[in-house]
């Protein structure tokens, strides 16, 4: 992805087996964050951390949509295990991880965060190695760079 271009549009199913389509954002900020697995320990510690401190997120006009390959059922059973409040959504067929060059040679969805901007624009992309994520203070401090 290029900073600066239209990030792809998707529709994809959340946790409650809702549509979440990302062009229903625009006029938002929103921090697209891919990870690899449900309750796997790192996926586990960085929802967890991003959740404890959505306010902060939010105060700054971030909405926060969390996408892997596991099924709307796999996500379900992890919000309500960790009480999570963040949007995970459901990339079954693979094609949004595709989309976004973040699929990984296992199937899974590489650990990635992208910012997009109001009009649906690249503003940040980092891609990870799977046992490493960005913790909240460094992204906190890469969103207020975008005031």
């Amino acid at each position: 992805m290029t900073i600066g271009n239209v990030a792809p549009n998707f529709s994809l199913k959340n946790q409650n087996n809702e549509d979440v389509t990302l062009e229903n954002y625009r006029g938002k900020k929103v921090m697209l964050v891919f990870y690899p697995k449900d309750d796997s320990v790192v996926c586990s510690t960085q929802l967890c951390e991003y959740n404890k401190f959505l306010y902060e997120f939010n105060d700054l006009g971030i909405t926060i949509l969390a996408v892997s390959t596991d099924s709307s059922k796999s996500h379900l059973d992890f919000a309500s295990k960790r009480n999570l409040k963040i949007q995970l959504l459901s990339d079954y067929t693979k094609e949004v991880s595709k989309a976004y060059d973040v699929l990984g040679v296992f199937g899974y969805s590489k650990r990635a965060i992208f910012i997009i901007d109001e009009e649906g624009k690249f503003l940040y992309e980092n891609i990870k190695l799977p046992v490493f994520y960005q913790k909240k203070a460094e992204l906190i401090d890469i969103i207020k760079s975008f005031k």
